[in-house]
């Protein structure tokens, strides 16, 4: 049996979408766990409505204490021999647990992939696709031949599109970090991942990700995401370290983390008011920091937009960075993207 595991948070317009998806899956072995997060607008009254209608749909209700605790609820009460993370605002084709399950015997963790659906005004504006990969990775002798890949893809850095075994994770109490809000995915897949012998990579995508949730941590500014990010960025080189990957192995961790500075110093640039002094401070305060000098350092830009990123980065001017910054921003608004 697999056990889905879906937060919710102020999501009531959504979790009819996502259950009638769930109750179209060619494959029914399955419980449905609903975690509440402490919602006001009606949502938990939904999951409990949803529970009188199928026995396998259970619900909890929680006080509001973050996705993190959301998530580990639902670990501490899965009765299935797999897990699957789902979001409720976002959408999953018929097959999609029959992918997974098809592809799980013999294996540790099954991946597969996903697109991205960005809305605006109730109309998808924009559809991205991820990479798409067919591998069976041995985690001792070709694990790190495609580490930067799954990195810079975030494929590691989300638990949705997976299929994890439940005994690993109780046996080596494998939990979502409660104290962060930004990466806690990636730390918990790092911990799965070294515990695990082999691992499936799959190029179907069977899951889209809706960016359109206003509620979402990902929309939310806040100048603090950047210490969030640091932390991401310092659990990542010391899984690379525990995996004994080399730099050129691990490039991804340091490409990717020039993507997240500019990230951060966009957001500057959404808040109304701050003033160029205060804007010029931040700059410097990421520039100098000593994360992103080592991400400079280490990076080995192998795309156009990473040797961007690095180029822009290493003149170390904040009229430079700023105004590279303001401009990726508004292209991103352009595409449909924000």
């Amino acid at each position: 049996m697999i056990s889905i595991i879906i937060p919710i948070y102020q999501c009531k317009r959504n979790i009819s979408k996502i259950m009638e998806d769930i109750s179209k899956q060619t494959y029914q072995d399955y419980e449905v766990l609903l975690v509440d997060d402490g919602s006001t607008d009606g949502s938990a009254e939904i999951c409990l409505e949803y529970e009188k209608k199928d026995s396998r749909i259970r619900a909890v209700i929680n006080q509001h204490q973050g996705v993190s605790s959301t998530r580990n609820t639902g670990i501490s009460l899965a009765k299935g021999d797999y897990i699957a993370f789902i979001d409720a605002d976002d959408r999953i084709e018929p097959d999609y647990l029959e992918q997974l399950y098809r592809n799980v015997e013999g294996y540790d963790l099954v991946i597969s992939t996903f697109d991205r659906w960005f809305y605006k005004n109730g109309q998808c504006t924009n559809v991205i696709k991820n990479i798409q990969l067919n591998a069976d990775i041995d985690i001792r002798k070709n694990f790190c031949d495609y580490f930067s890949n799954l990195y810079v893809s975030t494929l590691i850095g989300i638990v949705y599109c997976k299929l994890f075994r439940s005994d690993i994770i109780r046996e080596n109490k494998i939990m979502f970090r409660k104290d962060i809000y930004i990466g806690e995915d990636f730390i918990f897949n790092f911990e799965y991942l070294k515990q695990c012998e082999n691992i499936r990579c799959i190029s179907y995508v069977g899951y889209h990700y809706i960016c359109e949730n206003i509620n979402s941590l990902t929309n939310k500014v806040d100048k603090e995401k950047f210490e969030y990010g640091k932390i991401l960025f310092e659990k990542s080189v010391e899984f690379a370290n525990d995996m004994n990957l080399t730099v050129e192995e691990s490039k991804g961790i340091y490409n990717l983390y020039l993507r997240t500075v500019f990230k951060n110093i966009e957001q500057i640039y959404q808040l109304s008011a701050i003033s160029l002094k205060e804007v010029k401070r931040y700059i410097m305060k990421i520039v100098e920091d000593e994360d992103t000098k080592l991400a400079v350092k280490r990076a080995k830009p192998d795309t156009k937009e990473f040797l961007l990123y690095w180029l822009v980065l290493k003149t170390k001017i904040p009229i430079i960075i700023g105004t590279f910054s303001k401009y990726r921003l508004y292209y991103k608004k352009i595409i449909g993207r924000l």
